[in-house]
């Protein structure tokens, strides 16, 4: 590669000692060791290899396969050579939670990275705190952050997505009569729910005539955009929150477009999704959105990553194609723990490692709280591509 990331701890704000978290597995390790004859380190990764999300898995694969081909050439984890073997989620929780067994089964493993749907983080929450190894979930619910050991998260919460959104809603773009429109899905309606309270911390009341909640399944929004479409020539709305998922946001946008919906329109982070954008085409431009992650951030770092991506895939990375940059993160984790194998060792370690990523940094907060994020973008949508606006640090 022309280019070469520094990815040793003491770069990223630790230490490069490992007396914090001291062994090397082993007899003088924890004893909860990952196993693997060829002395590779595996990393799991549950992603939806078959169904209607497999949308999902294909950027994945791409970005763990660039990422894991630059961490390879450049001497892989502690001199290990590492590989990531992927667990079908398919697209029920019943087959989410089969591939979760069959990676904690996985004696190889190292660690676990989780779906990004909430749902599927949720259902398998106990199953990860018994199965001992640290389990990395990509849901964005609340509920996922329990505390609990072995379980982290590196998505910002939706309570803190929802009052990012708020505090943007009304104090840049003056909303006082939004309507929220929500998936009922447990985890999005969660975050309309915490919108509905910042908002009434605001001083701003959102009865039920101005909530619209729909069911995962709803594939028709024409009815729910003519109501929305009554409120604003009623002057009863200046504004529109929503917070779903990416397909239908982006049939949301399409209604309430073609109803003639023409006040701000502002939504989780699915709206700047790569799935949600292409679908909904032009109608869901001039939408805000927070970000996770942001591709055009000019920070060096992501400059840098940007340029590895693009040499090695003739293209730069979209905000959906940087999950594999976790490899360099565990990379981290390992060289503190001393033992690429020790899975104990590995979660201890997380407590101590400040890992800066293109997005954010990755932190251990304290006791009780297993989300490793502490900031956002605010984003607009111009001409079908996420539009940074600001970032916003929100503890």
């Amino acid at each position: 590669m022309a280019l070469t990331l520094t990815f040793s701890l003491a770069a990223c704000g630790g230490s490069s000692s490992s007396a914090e978290v001291s062994g090397s597995g082993g007899a003088t390790g924890s004893g909860n060791l990952a196993v693997a004859e060829d002395e590779k380190v595996y990393v799991g990764v549950c992603s939806h290899l078959s169904g209607s999300y497999s949308y999902l898995y294909e950027y994945a694969k791409e970005s763990f396969d660039v990422c894991l081909s630059y961490l390879n050439a450049n001497g892989g984890i502690m001199g290990h050579e590492v590989e990531v073997v992927w667990f079908d989620l398919g697209d029920s929780i019943d087959t989410a939670m089969n591939a979760f067994e069959l990676a904690t089964e996985d004696k190889r493993l190292s660690t676990i990275v989780m779906s990004t749907y909430s749902q599927n983080c949720l259902a398998v929450l106990d199953a990860a705190t018994a199965a001992k190894i640290p389990t990395f979930m990509g849901g964005s619910g609340d509920a996922i952050n329990t505390g609990a050991d072995y379980i982290w998260m590196n998505r910002p919460l939706d309570s803190s997505a929802s009052a990012t959104i708020v505090t943007y809603a009304v104090d840049t773009l003056k909303y006082t009569k939004p309507v929220i429109c929500y998936n009922t899905l447990a985890s999005t309606q969660a975050g309309a729910e915490y919108m509905i309270e910042y908002l009434g911390d605001r001083g701003i009341e959102v009865d039920d005539a101005h909530t619209f909640g729909y069911s995962n399944e709803e594939k028709n929004f024409d009815t729910y955009a003519a109501q929305v479409k009554s409120l604003i020539d009623a002057g009863e709305c200046d504004g529109i929150l929503c917070f779903g998922n990416q397909t239908d946001l982006a049939a949301l946008a399409k209604s309430l477009d073609a109803a003639g919906c023409d006040v701000p329109c502002m939504g989780n982070a699915q709206v700047i999704n790569e799935t949600t954008l292409s679908l909904a085409g032009a109608s869901i431009n001039g939408w805000y959105s927070v970000a996770e992650s942001y591709a055009e951030d000019e920070g060096k770092l992501n400059q840098e990553f940007r340029e590895i991506y693009n040499e090695a895939t003739g293209h730069y990375p979209t905000t959906n194609l940087y999950g594999g940059y976790f490899l360099f993160y565990l990379e981290a984790l390992c060289e503190k723990a001393g033992d690429p194998y020790d899975r104990d060792y590995i979660n201890e370690a997380i407590k101590e490692v400040e890992f800066d990523t293109p997005s954010g940094i990755y932190k251990y907060w304290g006791e009780g709280d297993s989300n490793l994020r502490n900031n956002m973008y605010v984003c607009v949508v111009e001409d079908g591509v996420a539009k940074i606006l600001n970032s916003v640090e929100y503890r």
